[in-house]
């Protein structure tokens, strides 16, 4: 009998031969016992694994929740060098000497590769040049973004108005970063991943010791492994996403009654707006001090303490995105637009979709900043009411009114991982809602069959 570990991406970084003064020196050609090599544990069930697809398509990166999205995005490694020193005693000065920004990237055939490759110090071990330990950190983000260019503050721009938008700079000390903003429009929205420890994060150093890191922070002091052994990241959620659905209460319970083109009325959303604590942009620290929980720090917002999500007709569902219809040459579109149904009684989703992959489409979310402030949300919906009636040809045949709602709710919460989707219903006179709240997937994946499974009584592993 054996216990299956947690559900874990492994990352295999063999690292170059350092010195204090030249960390990125290689070492001699012989040492393929050095070598680099990736690998990853991969569901029973299979999927295809050598899709090549665009590491910035919106409909894969804006919910990176499984293995294959993550293989299609690939991720970013930083790593330091700090020889012989604990990374928290010399992170102020320490700079990303080993890897900045190093794509890695995944392929049926090699599995995870980057390029070029490196080794790991050759002070510990059998072969030991010396008896230090040298120590390297690693710390991971997904999904990769190249960079672009430089800013003001130091960092690297990456050429994106939203999403991740820059990161630290190769010159720059202490903790990696990430900078990331919001986009009011779901279709643009991108997911943010960083790496931890997992409890199965363990390895075998170059001595046959078992080293087991953290679980839930990131991969701090690793010295060189066993050729067989890897660097694992399990990549978890540093964002939160928000859904919306709407529907009306407004005439009969029955859709057909409300959107009937020929005799009755359609309801459509021309607006709405959510005002509260929501950070417009803020700095992802990669280096989480708390286990399994991102560090985010420096939050922007529009206002004081609030930002407001604008979710216009042009980011919407474009079934029930409001028309003024009142004008000449709109008779096709209206019908199309009954035909689709508008608002109903059975409720639809506000966001549109994207296309993901084969022609699939999932229904998009925005993705947010977590806020530890959690209050009060104004939430404000406009919609309209539009009737064909052709006795009005001043206004080419139809009757359209305009309503708003507003309505404050409390609204607590705001957890990286999580997916909050708000339920809207309302009438001609108010408006009322609830919040539905699960679990954000995260891209984990294992197949107990292709571990290489090693008998240790102090880490209970069992046969």
């Amino acid at each position: 009998m054996y216990r299956s570990p947690i559900c874990i991406i492994p990352l295999l970084l063999a690292v170059t031969a350092c010195t204090n003064t030249s960390p990125d020196v290689n070492p001699p050609s012989d040492n393929d016992d050095m070598r680099v090599s990736f690998g990853t544990y991969v569901e029973r069930n299979g999927y295809s694994q050598t899709r090549a697809t665009d590491a910035t398509a919106n409909g894969i990166a804006n919910n990176i929740s499984t293995a294959e999205r993550l293989q299609q995005v690939g991720f970013g490694v930083f790593a330091y060098y700090t020889d012989n020193q604990a990374y928290d005693d010399v992170k102020a000065t320490a700079k990303p000497n080993f890897f900045w920004n190093q794509q890695v990237t995944y392929d049926a055939t090699n599995g995870w590769t980057y390029s070029p490759e490196k080794y790991w110090p050759n002070e510990h071990g059998s072969q030991a040049i010396s008896t230090d330990k040298d120590l390297i950190s690693f710390f991971a983000y997904a999904p990769f973004v190249k960079a672009a260019g430089s800013t003001a503050d130091g960092a690297t721009a990456t050429g994106a108005s939203t999403a991740i938008t820059a990161f630290s700079a190769n010159s720059v000390t202490g903790d990696p970063y990430v900078n990331y903003k919001v986009s009011d429009d779901a279709t643009q929205s991108q997911d943010l991943l960083w790496g931890v420890a997992s409890s199965e994060s363990k390895y075998l150093d170059a001595n046959g010791d078992w080293v087991k890191p953290t679980e839930g922070l990131p991969n701090l002091n690793f010295s060189k492994q066993r050729t067989t052994d890897k660097v694992r990241f399990r990549f978890k959620h540093a964002l939160y996403r928000l859904g919306l659905t709407v529907k009306t209460t407004i005439g009969n319970s029955s859709a057909n009654a409300i959107i009937n083109p020929q005799n009755g009325t359609i309801v459509l959303i021309k607006e709405v707006k959510l005002k509260g604590a929501f950070p417009r942009e803020a700095r992802l620290n990669l280096y989480n001090t708390e286990a399994n929980t991102p560090n985010w720090q420096g939050r922007s917002y529009d206002d004081t303490d609030a930002s407001t999500i604008d979710i216009t007709t042009a980011l919407m569902n474009s079934e029930i995105a409001d028309l003024d219809y009142a004008t000449s040459g709109q008779g096709d579109a209206w019908t199309a637009k009954c035909e689709g149904g508008g608002v109903n009684s059975q409720g639809k989703q506000l966001l549109p979709s994207v296309t993901v992959e084969d022609g699939k489409s999932e229904t998009a979310y925005i993705t947010m900043i977590p806020c530890t402030d959690a209050s009060a949300v104004t939430v404000e919906l406009t919609y309209t009411l539009q009737t064909i009636d052709p006795s009005l040809v001043l206004t080419g045949g139809y009757a359209r009114q305009e309503h708003t709602l507003t309505q404050t709710i409390d609204f607590s919460g705001y957890e990286a991982g999580k997916t909050y989707v708000l339920n809207l219903v309302f009438n001609l006179q108010e408006m009322s809602f609830t919040v539905d709240t699960e679990e954000w997937k995260e891209p984990i994946f294992f197949d107990p069959e292709a571990h290489d499974w090693v008998k240790d009584d102090d880490l209970n592993l069992d046969f």
